[in-house]
């Protein structure tokens, strides 16, 4: 049922002008969206299904890898200042 729910959201959408490749926007929002981890996602779940990109790619998991990291230390650091004084 959780996995149903992001595809359920994206067809209920009119038009699906918010599903562009990187390369149809702007320049200001390809830089900000290189930040976003769930375009390293969607580019690992596109090379999966199409054919792998090699480096690129490990580098894209590298970056999700990093972020998992850093987004987990920040919590375990966030919940260690609440829970004990």
């Amino acid at each position: 049922m959780c996995a149903s729910a992001p595809a359920a959201v994206i067809a209920a959408l009119p038009r699906r002008r918010h599903l562009l490749p990187l390369s149809e926007l702007p320049e200001w929002a390809q830089i900000a969206g290189n930040f976003n981890p769930l375009h390293h996602c969607v580019e690992l779940v596109r090379h999966a299904a199409f054919g792998w990109d090699g480096w690129s790619d490990a580098g894209r998991l590298a970056v999700l890898v990093g972020f998992a990291l850093a987004t987990w230390r920040i919590a375990i650091r966030a919940m260690t200042r609440k829970l004990v004084n």
